[in-house]
């Protein structure tokens, strides 16, 4: 019965001896809907019956909540964060598995096809979000909350982008010049200078900028204590230091957003099948971060690899226009910077440890 409903919206299964045909072919199986204009608006969900939507929405929620109350209270350890990850990709396998059974191989497929691309998509996403961290210095026990607002922030901005991104392209291509070119300055900065760990959060330019503009109604500080993105204090409502990290992270994400959408919807231009598959991909990018951190403070090197990666994503959001470098290709070359400078660290601790060990027993013999 669903599957005539979704043929009814202009959607149909594809045979396997059925050859493939262009998404931009109107007879195609699930047409993109709307124009090149940018007018998809409302009519995005019409790619799915009403019932989809509801179940979509309910899996959501349910998920929201499994990660509030049961994931934000695992203890933060390095293989709690790889079964996170594996427990919402086997979510995401288990909610392919009912579009395989509920409707065919083919729109299972498809579906896979759209939750890989956003994984790939995705992975520069999370190397600014540790960029974002690290410049705000927010505390560790506060950065599950912000993550986690982060996935609530990252669907509703990437269903909207769903019903616009066309006008949206149009209208904000250029935010990523200036986004691309702060990226290049943060690499290059964090490459040649140490951390600074004695620089007040609070003598920032964004700090001291949202201060002229809001007042006494920010917080130059985070509440310790419950990890609050508002407080009252002294009768006023005010914004903690959290709450910026938090429009931070929402604002670099509709930058990677806009492309991301525009990606996916080449490749998989039924939005229903699209969409949901970017919602469910959020959960298991979100829990990837918590690897990326942990490699970085495991491995003394990575961390100049880091920059690399964010100077390379800078290049690459101000040359889009001109330099198309495809989506596998970004996701190898990050995956080959973590290597090679996993393996430098490794190296370089042996070689250290072994002069350790050489001093020593030099120290040994002479005494």
């Amino acid at each position: 019965k669903h599957l005539e409903e979704l043929q009814d919206v202009g959607a149909a299964t594809h045979a396997d001896s059925e050859p493939a045909r262009s998404p931009s072919d109107p007879a195609a199986p699930f047409p993109r809907l709307g124009s090149d204009e940018g007018s998809e608006g409302w009519e995005f969900f019409k790619s799915a019956p009403r019932q989809e939507w509801i179940l979509l929405g309910m899996v959501c929620v349910a998920l929201f909540l499994v990660d509030l109350f049961g994931v934000q209270r695992l203890n933060s350890s390095f293989g709690i964060h790889i079964a996170t990850v594996i427990f919402w990709v086997l979510v995401a396998a288990a909610f392919n598995m009912v579009i395989w059974i509920r409707f065919d191989r083919t729109l299972a497929l498809e579906w896979c096809t759209g939750y890989l691309l956003e994984w790939i998509l995705s992975m520069d996403n999370l190397f600014v979000f540790h960029l974002v961290f690290r410049t705000y210095k927010t505390p560790a026990s506060q950065i599950h909350k912000a993550v986690f607002l982060g996935i609530i922030g990252a669907v509703i901005v990437r269903l909207i982008f769903f019903m616009t991104v066309s006008s949206l392209l149009s209208a904000f291509y250029w935010v990523r010049y200036p986004f691309g070119v702060l990226l290049i300055w943060s690499g290059i900065q964090a490459a040649m200078g140490d951390d600074d760990d004695n620089e007040d959060v609070k003598d920032m330019y964004v700090v001291q900028g949202c201060k002229w503009v809001l007042g006494s109604r920010l917080r130059e500080d985070y509440d310790k204590e419950d990890s609050s993105l508002l407080v009252f204090h002294e009768d006023r409502l005010q914004f903690t230091l959290l709450a910026l990290v938090v429009l931070v992270l929402e604002l670099s994400d509709v930058v990677f957003a806009l492309d991301s959408v525009s990606a996916k919807l080449a490749q998989v231009p039924q939005q229903y099948m699209s969409f949901s598959s970017t919602a469910l991909a959020m959960f298991g990018l979100r829990a990837m971060f918590f690897i990326v951190q942990d490699l970085v403070e495991m491995f003394d090197l990575l961390k100049y690899g880091l920059c690399l990666i964010l100077v390379f994503i800078g290049v690459q959001l101000i040359f889009a226009q001109w330099i198309h470098v495809p989506a596998g290709t970004v996701c190898l070359l990050i995956a080959s910077i973590f290597v090679i400078f996993t393996t430098g660290s490794v190296i370089r601790r042996r070689i250290t440890a072994r002069e350790l060990i050489t001093k020593g027993l030099e120290e040994t013999l002479e005494a």
